[in-house]
């Protein structure tokens, strides 16, 4: 990206609609538009409003003119953002048009990138402008918004300011080592150090419901074959997604869609049913089944008691314990010849449409999974690796303290842990990293 360009792009969806808006933005902004219309903004002040005729010498469209002068605009530049008609022949012309006058078009990300690069927003806020923009519910939105707002940002900023004031503390004292003078107590350092660290771990830990929140609960349908694995799926979307059949085994790799309850995104994934077999393509698929376990957040494990005694339901529930840290539902399939068994479970007849009971507990879980999201809730990996980094820096900092480690040593995971902190905020001058991060973005924005 050459940041001193004048870029154009359209910024409104691709769908159908009656008015297209196209962003020009940069330090030719103003002269590029003025050249390609009947009206000289070179001179504007900005925030004016312009009825044009655009397309010199040949007339493309009549046109409204919304102009931002720099830096009261969203990428801090000079702006002109152009409202035609949604008419592709006439986006076409008009993008041909200014791109003829000196324009380039505007690669991924890049209105946002130049935002960031001109102090109008963190990198925390600009990552979240594409979280934004791809809510699909309520909770996602509040989500994003929440870091847009600058919520996230406000509290590292403030944890990052403390840790600063300790690096500042010891570094005073390696200053005036000769005179053995000590700046603060070391059992104070540890106690606050402790405290921050605390703070840091639970936002990386957030990232777990956030994630869940931004890209849909991951479920995983366990059982054996033909326990009602792939109806369940069915009566969930309300669709014949999955193929069912009396044939065992007639799943042999994993389906997965998406169905939204009480505001929360599930994203349900059936499976090959469990059991011992030679059938390479069926152990591939068992396979499978068992590494979505693994990455999922909830697992429906069902059972029927025809197929299947109490002890191997009990030996069959410890060994799935065992390969995930997900909340594991026993799920009593076909409750109108089930046996009563001493395991707590949730009770449905997928095959008579009955999974009523089911579906109370998924709403139960979007709502305390809603009710646990915090303004600082995080939802972006690269900023829980980070606070995960930040933690191991503090951890050794309290340890270079209680074990009389020099002050060299505690100041140098000090600045670390400031750095990693700052990563998310923004301060990287790696361009690979923000190229990776803007690239993700839609053209537009």
């Amino acid at each position: 990206m050459q940041l001193g360009d004048t870029i154009v792009s359209i910024i409104t969806g691709s769908t159908d609609g009656a008015v297209s808006v196209l962003r020009v933005s940069g330090p030719k902004a103003m002269s590029i538009v003025t050249a390609a219309c009947n009206k000289n903004v070179n001179h504007s002040k900005g925030y004016e409003l312009h009825y044009v005729q655009f397309g010199k010498p040949k007339l493309i469209d009549q046109a409204l003119l919304s102009v931002f002068k720099a830096p009261k605009s969203y990428t801090g530049e000079d702006v002109v953002e152009i409202s035609l008609h949604a008419s592709q022949y006439i986006v076409d012309a008009a993008v041909n048009e200014l791109i003829a006058k000196g324009c380039r078009l505007a690669e991924a990300g890049e209105f946002t990138m130049r935002a960031y690069m001109n102090g109008k927003m963190d990198l925390a806020q600009a990552e979240a402008v594409a979280d934004v923009i791809a809510s699909q519910t309520q909770a996602e939105h509040k989500m994003a918004l929440n870091q847009l707002k600058g919520h996230v940002s406000n509290r590292l900023k403030v944890l990052r300011e403390e840790i600063t004031n300790f690096a500042a503390l010891i570094e005073l004292e390696l200053d005036f080592g000769e005179e053995d003078v000590e700046f603060a107590s070391r059992n104070r350092l540890v106690k606050s150090l402790t405290e921050m660290r605390a703070g840091i771990l639970k936002m990386a830990q957030s990232f777990k419901n956030g994630n869940a929140i931004k890209n849909g609960v991951p479920v995983a349908i366990l059982g054996k074959p033909n326990a009602g694995k792939s109806t369940l799926l069915n009566q969930l979307l309300q669709d014949d997604r999955a193929i069912v059949s009396n044939i065992e085994g007639t799943t042999r790799d994993t389906i997965e869609e998406q169905i939204t309850i009480n505001d929360v995104r599930f994203r349900f994934i059936d499976t090959a049913g469990i059991r011992e077999t030679e059938n390479p393509i069926e152990k591939v698929g068992i396979e499978r089944a068992l590494a979505a376990a693994s990455k999922a957040s909830i697992v429906l494990y069902l059972y029927e008691s025809k197929t299947q005694t109490e002890s191997e339901l009990k030996e069959a529930l410890k060994q799935i314990q065992e390969q995930t840290e997900a909340t594991l539902w026993p799920i009593a399939n076909k409750v109108d010849i089930q046996k009563a068994w001493d395991i707590q479970h949730i009770s449905i007849s997928a095959g008579q449409g009955d999974i009523s009971d089911l579906l109370i507990q998924l709403n139960e879980s979007a709502a305390k999974l809603k009710n646990e999201i915090a303004d600082t809730t995080i939802s972006n990996q690269r900023h829980q690796q980070a606070l995960l980094k930040a933690v191991e820096y503090l951890d050794d900092s309290i340890h270079a303290l209680n074990t009389g480690m020099g002050g060299e040593l505690l100041s140098l995971h000090l600045r670390e842990a400031m750095r990693v902190l700052g990563s998310i905020l923004g301060e990287i001058d790696n361009e690979e990293v923000l190229g990776a991060i803007f690239s993700k973005f839609c053209i537009g924005k």
